[in-house]
């Protein structure tokens, strides 16, 4: 079955610590016909993990099964997870497995050279720890099998309690093809990584352009002479409450997807309710929920500018390359905007309460450079927009 944007499907998810389950999901992007991302009736995301091929009799044809994980935290927990696939294969694990091959090399034509001598590889076996530690844990198949034909390599004798030379040389030329598989996996996922990388921050640009649309006509609403007079004709109210309509259904497009839902949801009571007041021509009242509605939409566009700097931030921890002066100075940028979200009649205000106190807690922990709890903290506030 050809899968296309809108498709049903049902698929197979794998969360941690539970066993896989069948659910159905929207597909929201394919890419290359293979990858795909997918939304839940809750709004939760899903992204293809990895795939098998199912064993079938001779002449049948193969069937593949995509195995799925969810992102429930939503948009930006995906792209912060691609990200870290992405940045972490091409920064940490590729340059690292080249390096150990070329140690391998190395010592497979140090050895070459030795005439026997036990106390020789004792010494060269020394200069195993780095290798030992890099595959203490590592699950994926060829990184295990380095590690078992390590550990026999580190034994310095073959089965019959002998040195030979011949066979040691094959443990580290057997460590060697082991690293190429792996380098050659992660060689082939990089480009899927990108590319659901870029399907995902298209996603979230538009539905920061559609945010950004909803707050720019509102606040263009409120400057209508209805609410400066308190009256208007009928075809003007019939104008307002078309404006709003279509504010309605382009935030119902955009709240399928967490973590915008209950955020939206919250909004399109207002809005529904100001619909209502224009219609009843109580303009007072719905110029002060229409107000209500463009300080939640500046909360939530502030809430995308947090949830850049968490990002960047949490790769520059990972990478070691913090900036303490920088973020001090974004944060505190933010910090002084959030100052001047108007909650009132917010049915849950958390600015004041909540984010503010989390951001000026990172801000104390960015100075002592306390990144871990400085990430944290930037987390917590993300998650309460």
């Amino acid at each position: 079955m050809k899968l296309e944007r809108g498709s049903q499907i049902r698929i197979c998810c794998h969360s941690a610590g539970q066993p896989p389950r069948q659910i159905w999901v929207k597909v929201l992007a394919t890419i290359a016909g293979g990858d795909l991302i997918a939304v839940d009736k809750q709004g939760q995301l899903y992204t293809t993990f990895w795939q098998t091929e199912s064993k079938r009799p001779a002449g049948k044809p193969t069937i593949s099964k995509r195995h799925w994980r969810k992102y429930s935290q939503g948009l930006y927990s995906l792209k912060r997870a691609l990200l870290y696939a992405l940045f972490e294969a091409e920064e940490i694990k590729i340059p690292t497995l080249a390096e150990l091959q070329e140690f391998c090399q190395n010592k497979r034509a140090q050895i070459s050279v030795l005439a026997n001598g036990i106390k020789e590889l004792q010494s060269i076996a020394l200069e195993f720890t780095a290798l030992q530690g890099y595959l203490a844990n590592k699950k994926r198949w060829p990184l295990k099998e380095s590690r078992g034909q390590l550990r026999f390599f580190l034994l310095l004798r073959d089965s019959l309690g002998r040195i030979n030379i011949g066979v040691l040389q094959a443990r580290l030329s057997a460590i060697n093809s082991r690293f190429t598989a792996e380098l050659e996996h992660l060689l082939g996922w990089t480009p899927h990584y990108a590319a659901r990388l870029s399907s995902v921050t298209a996603l979230q640009r538009q539905f920061e352009r559609g945010i950004t649309d909803i707050s720019r006509q509102l606040g263009g609403l409120l400057v209508h002479q209805g609410f400066k007079t308190g009256k208007t004709s009928d075809p003007q109210v019939v104008l307002m409450r078309d404006l709003l309509r279509r504010q309605i259904a382009l935030l119902n497009g955009l709240r399928q997807i967490q973590p915008f839902t209950k955020w939206a949801d919250y909004c399109l009571a207002d809005l529904a309710w100001a619909h209502n007041l224009l219609e009843q021509k109580q303009f007072d009242l719905a110029q002060v929920v229409i107000k209500r509605l463009t300080q939640a939409m500046r909360l939530r566009l502030l809430g995308f500018q947090l949830e850049e700097v968490l990002a960047e931030f949490s790769f520059d921890l990972l990478f070691g390359r913090v900036d303490q002066k920088q973020y001090c100075r974004r944060i505190s940028c933010l910090y002084s905007q959030l100052q001047k979200v108007d909650e009132t009649g917010f049915a849950k205000p958390v600015c004041q309460l909540q984010i503010l106190p989390a951001l000026k807690k990172a801000m104390a922990a960015l100075a002592d450079r306390q990144y871990l709890k400085t990430k944290s903290l930037l987390k917590s506030a993300v998650s309460l927009i």
